[in-house]
């Protein structure tokens, strides 16, 4: 059975730290570069996220890094 990516990511660091609501991740699918602003204007935006990951410690960062290596998975840094 193939599992998403938020739901991965929530088996690994528990309930309420992994969101996949769609409002919340247009919200973070863009940063400040104006590049992704005008490519979703000419019609090419990048792809939406998966989820947005909420870690708390180094340790789940690295938990994070290391599952997304094994899996082939592309994350993006975004901080606030």
């Amino acid at each position: 059975m193939t599992h998403s990516v938020p739901d991965v990511l929530e088996s690994l660091l528990g309930p309420g730290r992994v969101v996949a609501d769609p409002a919340v991740i247009e919200a973070r699918r863009h940063d400040y570069w104006m590049v992704s602003h005008v490519r979703d204007l000419a019609g090419t935006p990048a792809p939406r996220p998966a989820a947005v990951v909420r870690p708390t410690s180094v340790a789940e960062v690295q938990k994070i890094m290391r599952w997304a290596s094994e899996a082939g998975v592309t994350l993006l840094p975004f901080g606030l």
